[in-house]
């Protein structure tokens, strides 16, 4: 399953805001080496390639300005190295999620877990996003799994 919606084109936490709820014990966040979040100063936001949970929430609570961003979630002992590139590649992965942000606005997310996948279809929602839209795994038509390209 997917969820697509837009963020505002503006500082704010908005990976926390999407995120909010997601709970994972054992699990990592890895930090697509093609991304572009913006801290406050103009630094990179994301400074580790790994995040455990904790790290991560913790992070994505700061104020930030995601440009590009290739976000994805794995068990720990999942295999981070496997080549995902498109959709059927996903479903053969370890991967659990991948959020892609691309042109500062347009939030792609890939899940793996219904329940996960509803408690950001929620968010989106109570957040006020906009444009959004459960795309069913007929319809991913996503070309390449990076941020720069849909």
């Amino acid at each position: 399953m997917r969820i697509k919606f837009c963020i505002p084109n503006e500082w704010n936490n908005y990976l926390f805001q999407i995120l909010k709820g997601i709970e994972f014990k054992d699990c990592l966040w890895k930090i697509g080496e093609e991304q572009e979040v913006l801290e406050i100063y103009g630094d990179t936001f994301f400074t580790e390639s790994i995040y455990d949970e904790k790290n991560f929430f913790q992070k994505i609570q700061e104020t930030h300005y995601p440009i590009f961003a290739d976000i994805r979630l794995y068990k720990s002992n999942g295999n981070m190295n496997f080549n995902i590139s498109n959709y059927m590649d996903f479903m053969k992965s370890d991967c659990l999620l991948i959020l892609f942000i691309t042109d500062v606005s347009f939030v792609d997310i890939y899940c793996k877990d219904d329940k996960l996948l509803k408690i950001i279809y929620n968010n989106a929602i109570e957040n006020g996003f906009n444009d959004i839209e459960l795309i069913s795994s007929d319809d991913n038509v996503r070309k390449r799994f990076n941020p720069y390209y849909d």
